[in-house]
């Protein structure tokens, strides 16, 4: 059962401890430190810079990844996915025999760092209930839990976190509420103190679906035993080029029991190949630029559909390496056009969905999307396409602030959008937009 647990100090040492001896057992120091949000604006078009690039985006590939740690939350609400050898094992079982590694930790976590199984292929063996009972498995601190892992992962490490999820408050229904969202202001900073050391750190957070047979305990101490599926998390915690391994040798939509994921990073405005196409579901007409250097992002002679009186042109993109799920970039609702409220985004489209015939049309292997602009007023001027860096939907649906009717409930987390939105508020404060990708386009008449 989670309960409340605020620890009073932190003892600075396991940072050190879990680098070299991996061993160390106790509360973790703090050391706060306030950041100004950087703002600047970049954007690059498909041969080269089309403005100033204040400072570089973050491209870093894979890179080896030295001590892999993992983490296992043993508090007694995560006995129930560990009854039977349910997903929540394939799951763990597939990341670590993906994860290439030097060395490897593994630890188990809830108001203490308890030493746990060090071989990869025997952790799913020792994940029972029996194999996690250590220190005080009745409560657990996610902040705790939350800034144990960061502060172990060092350049070249990543860290794996699984829990749950829930903070862990008490009180009536009345005030949980404001208890979830003082409990979040605490993981907010503790992600702020980290950045501040290093912006190139990555979050990775990813839900997935489990079977969970044993007792669920409501915020309010109610005791409800269930047999259903129910959500888990997998955070990752690494540098741009561990995580990029990562994802080299695994989809993450390839774990078992995957229902979304979500890439925290510091890194925006990405340069990407991406330029208007010249007949590819368009409305209207118009020409390419005589410039080689413009012909990408900017359009001449363009003249409205003369019986539908409207303007249409589509831009292909090249949107393989932005840290976004796939139903993140075909959300139209995730984009913006500013600086032209003439036009709307009429649809996007992954190119290998399309026909062969569309396919040839659009002549450049490398772009990943299309998206289709449309204007039924002024189509001229001069305009930016954004990506926004903003929470998807998925975490608004599994948000909860009342759990006392769990059963049947295989989809909400209780204060999950609390915890999501503190850790995008701390990324937030040292991004240098709030952007992906910002892509200047200009229609001439």
């Amino acid at each position: 059962m989670k309960s409340t647990y605020i620890t009073p100090y932190f003892i600075g040492l396991v940072f050190s401890s879990l680098l070299t001896t991996g061993c160390d057992e106790g509360p973790r120091g703090k050391n706060r430190i306030e950041i100004d949000p950087v703002q600047t604006t970049q954007v690059t078009s498909a041969t080269k810079t089309a403005g100033i690039h204040s400072e570089e985006t973050i491209d870093v590939g894979p890179t080896p990844i030295h001590s892999l740690k993992f983490f296992f939350e043993n508090s007694g609400s995560m006995n129930g996915y560990l009854k039977e050898h349910y997903e929540i094992k394939n799951a763990v079982s597939r990341l670590l025999s993906e994860a290439e590694h030097k060395s490897f930790r593994s630890y188990l976590i809830n108001t203490d760092l308890y030493k746990f199984e060090p071989v990869p292929h025997k952790i799913t063996n020792a994940l029972t209930e029996k194999g996690i009972n250590k220190g005080d498995t009745n409560t657990s601190d996610l902040n705790f839990i939350l800034k144990t892992a960061l502060d172990s992962t060092s350049k070249d490490d990543l860290s794996i976190l699984i829990t749950d999820g829930i903070y862990s408050v008490a009180g009536d229904q009345n005030s949980v509420i404001g208890k979830l969202k003082s409990e979040s202001n605490f993981t907010a900073r503790h992600f702020e103190d980290r950045l501040s050391k290093d912006k190139k750190l990555q979050t990775v957070l990813i839900k997935l679906n489990s079977r969970f047979n044993g007792s669920y305990y409501t915020v309010q101490g109610a005791r409800i035993n269930i047999d259903q599926q129910r959500p888990y998390y997998l955070w990752l915690f690494g540098s741009v080029g561990t995580i990029a391994t990562i994802q080299k040798n695994l989809k993450f939509s390839d774990l078992p029991g995957y229902q979304h994921h979500i890439i925290f990073t510091s890194d925006s405005n990405k340069p990407i190949e991406y330029s208007i196409l010249s007949a590819f579901m368009n409305k209207g007409t118009f020409r390419q630029h005589h410039d080689k250097i413009e012909r990408p992002y900017h359009i001449t002679n363009a003249e409205k559909d003369r019986r539908s009186k409207d303007f249409q042109f589509t831009i292909g993109l090249d949107l393989r390496n932005i840290p976004a799920e796939k139903s993140y970039l075909l959300n139209k609702a995730n984009y913006e056009i500013i600086g032209k409220d003439d036009y709307t985004i009429a649809s996007i489209h992954e190119v290998y969905t399309l026909s062969p015939e569309e396919i040839k049309k659009i002549n450049n292997p490398n772009f990943s999307h299309v998206l289709v602009l449309h204007s039924s007023k002024n189509p001229y001027g001069s305009m930016h396409l954004v990506l926004k860096k903003q929470l998807p939907v998925w975490i608004k649906k599994t948000h909860s602030s009342d759990d006392t009717n769990i059963k049947g409930d295989t989809k909400t987390t209780l204060g999950f959008q609390h915890l999501v939105s503190s850790i995008d508020r701390a990324y937030s404060k040292v991004s240098k937009t709030h952007h992906y990708i910002n892509l200047p386009l200009t229609i001439d008449n």
